[in-house]
C-alpha cells in the first residue's frame, strides 16, 4: 500500500512539473544593431536608463596598412529602439599588446556607474550615459587584468589579474 501511495505521489509530481513546463512557453525574438567592424570584447545592460553598452577591439591601420594595431571602442545603444546613444574611441593598444584585452563591462545601478577593463592594466569608472571616464582603479603597471565582477549588493568590485611573473593578484 505504501508503495502504491509513493507511485501515485511520484506520478502526481511528474504531471505537475510537466504541466508547469508546458504552460510556460519561451518566446525568443531578435533584433540587430549596427556595430562597427571589429571583435566584441564585452557587453552589459544598464537597465536604469535602458542602455546597452558594447566594448569592441577595432582594427586601425597605420602607414598605409603596413602596421596593424587595435584600439578599443565603447558604444551605447538605446534598448527600446536600438538607436545609438554615444560612442567613444580609446587609445590604441601599445605595441605588443594583445588585440583581445580584458573586455568585461560591469554595471552598478546603485552607484550609477559602469566599470570597464581598460588596456588590461586598470579598471575605468565610466558614466553610462556620456561614456566619460570618471576615474581609474586597480592601476598597476606590472599586472594584466583578466576579468572583473561587480557585487552591487555589497559595494565591491572584484579584479582578477596576474603579475608579469605569472602570479595571480
Amino acid at each position: 500500500m505504501l508503495t502504491m501511495v509513493r507511485l501515485i505521489y511520484t506520478l502526481f509530481l511528474c504531471v505537475t512539473a510537466w504541466g508547469g513546463l508546458r504552460a510556460s512557453s519561451v518566446q525568443v525574438s531578435g533584433s540587430k544593431i549596427a556595430l562597427s567592424e571589429g571583435n566584441v570584447l564585452g557587453a552589459a545592460f544598464y537597465d536604469e536608463k535602458g542602455i546597452f553598452l558594447v566594448q569592441q577591439s577595432v582594427l586601425s591601420t597605420e602607414k598605409g596598412g603596413l602596421v596593424i594595431r587595435f584600439h578599443r571602442q565603447l558604444s551605447s545603444w538605446n534598448v527600446k529602439d536600438h538607436s545609438p546613444v554615444a560612442k567613444r574611441a580609446f587609445e590604441e593598444s601599445p605595441h605588443g599588446a594583445s588585440p583581445y584585452p580584458c573586455g568585461r563591462i560591469g554595471s552598478s545601478p546603485k552607484l550609477r556607474r559602469m566599470f570597464l577593463c581598460s588596456a588590461g592594466s586598470y579598471v575605468e569608472v565610466i558614466d553610462p550615459e556620456t561614456l566619460a571616464t570618471l576615474g581609474r582603479m586597480a592601476q598597476r603597471g606590472d599586472q594584466s587584468i583578466s576579468d572583473i565582477a561587480v557585487d552591487d549588493h555589497r559595494n565591491r568590485l572584484f579584479v582578477l589579474a596576474s603579475r608579469s611573473d605569472g602570479s595571480w593578484i
